[in-house]
């Protein structure tokens, strides 16, 4: 969901980075308190995962918040959220 409105983003390389960086990040979100390269959605050998970048206000997988350069593994349905957006992991 962004601004109230659901968005659909294709995963379609085996890097994504969601960040306010023009340049640096695959998805904009110019969003007060996201920064630069955020969070990175990884293609892996079992399907997808996703880490914080060092973000400094986090972020946050289903509630929990993930630690720093550490890759989790997503499920369909998982809901990773950065600030105010959220993002709804969909496979297939």
């Amino acid at each position: 969901m962004r601004e109230g409105r659901k968005e659909t983003i294709l995963l379609d390389a085996d890097s994504f980075i969601i960040g306010r960086g023009v340049g640096d990040a695959d998805y904009i979100e110019d969003v007060l308190g996201i920064s630069r390269i955020h969070a990175q959605f990884l293609r892996t050998p079992e399907g997808y995962a996703v880490k914080d970048l060092g973000s400094r206000n986090g972020t946050f997988l289903n509630d929990g918040m993930l630690v720093p350069y550490q890759m989790v593994a997503l499920k369909d349905g998982d809901v990773v959220r950065i600030i105010h957006t959220e993002f709804t992991f969909r496979f297939g």
